[in-house]
């Protein structure tokens, strides 16, 4: 059984996380959008936003490397 989440809540979540990742870079909001869709965890927002050198011009295979390696996101 999986944790049930209003219709309402999902929306929020949802605004907040776009709304997130209008503040990044432009050349992050790509990146963190793939990245969003693929762990559905906004630490990936935070790590983005805390740390954007890191990750600039970096593909998505390398970007997922790195969050694994260095931050522990699986």
């Amino acid at each position: 059984m999986g944790i049930r989440y209003r219709p309402e809540d999902l929306l929020k979540r949802k605004k907040m996380i776009e709304k997130g990742l209008r503040d990044l870079d432009p050349g992050l909001r790509d990146l963190g959008r793939k990245l969003i869709e693929r762990y559905n965890d906004e630490k990936i927002l935070m790590i983005l936003r805390t740390n954007p050198d890191e990750f600039k011009g970096l593909s998505i295979e390398e970007a997922i490397k790195k969050l694994k390696d260095k931050y522990g996101i699986r």
